[in-house]
């Protein structure tokens, strides 16, 4: 977003603030942000940080209708305001046509009503909208969230603590075809059939209820780590690697969550703003590459899309947005050997027409 004026800013992946903190701290002329974030902990970071950038932090709730509900007072005319959202990004556009985000955005009231004459039919029109998928560090880090194959904790892996399938009831509840389906579909797993077996032959023994159980049930399938490296070296991929993302993504339902949030996210944009998208594997990548491509009116993909991306088969008839990242942006070496964990991401980037 450099070089961008940004008056309305929305993170549509919130964590500890990390990204809106620094978007604060580079664009004075920021008014109004909006991070969005399933996340209970994420919530309580996040709102420390932003308070201490300077931000009156106004929490949101989120209807099952849809309807928000304010429980502060947002900043006086002149003061930056920072909405933390109880919700996913793929509520986006209509939680956004409802805040009153000022300095151009929506002026909606509580009808759910959005202030128009900004360039987009959603009837929002912000500068900037960033995600960055897939799970934060604070996340894996903890381990009674479940999501870490290197931490004993419970199985559990949703992003929301308080609702939907845990990874504990898929892996004890589902067929051995269900769960082969999602390690090969969401991990990309060429051992997937050896390792639904042993995980259904595992919990016929006792529950599989931690995750360094489900660590032992997955083994160590074509032997040793993946990537050809050995444990330490930075190509090493623990075995269970790819099957904790598979589990992950299936029950948080998050690749089709970024392909409904996507065309929506574009929407949201007034003419100039940009989209920039954060990925850390295939999957998600592939998703984003689809979307932009469908709505900057490109031809479509030779690859073979999954359903939930049956949308981006074919071109807008008129484009949308402009690509800027013909290829995704990767981190530089630097980056990569200050944080690990950077290796796989990749950026790619948007601009509203």
């Amino acid at each position: 977003f450099e070089g961008l004026a940004v008056r309305q800013y929305v993170d549509g992946t919130l964590g500890a603030a990390g990204h809106a903190s620094a978007m604060l701290a580079q664009h004075p002329e920021l008014q109004t942000l909006v991070g969005f974030d399933l996340d209970p902990m994420a919530h309580a970071l996040a709102s420390a940080r932003l308070a201490a950038a300077g931000a009156t932090v106004v929490p949101v709730a989120v209807s099952r209708s849809g309807a928000v509900s304010l429980d502060a007072a947002p900043a006086a005319s002149g003061g930056r305001t920072a909405y933390i959202v109880r919700s996913n990004f793929g509520r986006m556009r209509t939680v956004l046509q409802q805040l009153p985000l000022g300095g151009g955005g929506s002026s909606a009231t509580s009808s759910g009503n959005g202030g128009g004459g900004d360039g987009s039919s959603s009837g929002v029109g912000v500068d900037a909208i960033l995600l960055d998928l897939g799970i934060s560090s604070m996340q894996v880090d903890t381990a009674d969230r479940g999501f870490s194959f290197l931490r004993d904790g419970p199985l559990d892996m949703r992003m929301d603590p308080s609702a939907g399938l845990s990874a504990e009831q898929l892996v004890n509840t589902w067929s051995e075809a269900d769960i082969g389906r999602v390690i090969r579909e969401f991990g990309e797993e060429r051992h997937w059939r050896g390792i639904a077996r042993r995980i259904v032959a595992a919990r016929e023994e006792e529950p599989i209820t931690t995750t360094q159980q489900l660590v032992r049930a997955i083994g160590s399938p074509g032997g040793g780590g993946r990537g050809g490296g050995k444990r330490g070296d930075a190509k090493y991929k623990h075995p269970a690697t790819r099957t904790f993302q598979a589990i992950r993504i299936a029950v948080n339902g998050e690749l089709q969550s970024i392909a409904q949030a996507l065309p929506d996210a574009i929407d949201c944009l007034a003419p100039g703003g940009r989209l920039a998208v954060i990925t850390f594997h295939s999957l998600e990548d592939r998703i984003v590459k689809w979307a932009f491509r469908h709505a900057a009116g490109m031809a479509p993909s030779d690859e073979a899309l999954p359903s939930y991306c049956l949308p981006f088969e074919s071109a807008q008839e008129e484009a949308a947005v402009k690509i800027l990242t013909r290829k995704p942006i990767l981190p530089s070496d630097e980056e990569q050997a200050a944080n690990t964990r950077s290796r796989s991401a990749k950026l790619r980037v948007v601009e509203k027409l």
